[in-house]
């Protein structure tokens, strides 16, 4: 499918903000975990969207949550 977007996400952060390894990136998509993936982050799925966990866990994200109440980016469990 195609959208009409022109730049992708990891571009558009790259010239806005330094990310370095201890950052995260949070999505409900494929295509988020693999931004994050891209930035050189951890990333975290949210099955808040239109993919089910075992759609999501393909992209293989760092973590996957129910909604993004339960992240907590600085616990231990997710190193």
């Amino acid at each position: 499918m195609i959208t009409g977007q022109k730049t992708e996400k990891d571009e558009l952060i790259k010239k806005s903000i330094v990310t370095n390894a201890t950052d995260w990136f949070v999505g409900d998509t494929g295509k988020d975990v693999q931004t994050g993936k891209s930035l050189g982050i951890k990333t975290a799925a949210v099955l808040s969207g239109f993919l089910n966990k075992e759609k999501l866990r393909e992209y293989e994200p760092d973590i996957i949550i129910d909604t993004i109440l339960e992240f907590e980016p600085n616990n231990k469990k997710y190193e």
